[in-house]
């Protein structure tokens, strides 16, 4: 059966990673701000959500490598587990198990200048595009079925009219 259990996120960092280097295993812990939207009685308004990642080996390696307030994107899964306190309290967490960390690029304004300049795409020469029209009622009465657009074999009542622009 197929493993359900997959979660990708984007965020912010909200902290440096902090590292864990054991004799057999390196681990990275880090923290995730998501911001989500929330409809509240003002109107929609920004909420963000938390999340805590560990990563293991190679991907503590990368994640080591990034600091706070990076935007990055986080491949994994969930991981639920239950504690007790010291004092006797029990305590648990849902925390995402990252098989990949990518880094995100914002673009900068000259970035998105250039792609406003060239947008949108010239077109191409003899291009044709296809325009749908409506048929009038009293003409789809009298026409053959064959003049509409089929679909599934089921006739719509539309016509299909080329333009050479």
């Amino acid at each position: 059966m197929a493993n359900n259990n997959h979660v990708t996120l984007i965020g912010n960092l909200t902290a440096d990673p902090k590292i864990h280097d054991s004799t057999t295993l390196k681990i990275c812990g880090l923290r995730l701000a998501v911001t989500g939207r929330e409809k509240t009685q003002d109107g929609w308004q920004n909420r963000p959500n938390y999340f805590d990642i560990t990563c293991f080996a190679g991907t503590a390696d990368t994640a080591g490598k990034l600091s706070k307030g990076d935007k990055i994107q986080v491949e994994g899964r969930l991981r639920w587990r239950e504690w007790k306190t010291a004092d006797g309290n029990s305590r648990q967490a849902v925390e995402i198990i990252a098989n990949t960390i990518e880094t995100v690029t914002v673009p900068t304004v000259e970035v998105e200048e250039e792609v406003a300049a060239c947008w949108p795409p010239p077109r191409r020469r003899g291009a044709e595009r296809r325009r749908v029209t409506p048929i009038s009622r009293s003409r789809t009465a009298s026409s053959p079925s064959s003049s509409k657009a089929r679909c599934h074999g089921r006739s719509h009542g539309l016509r299909s009219q080329v333009s050479p622009h």
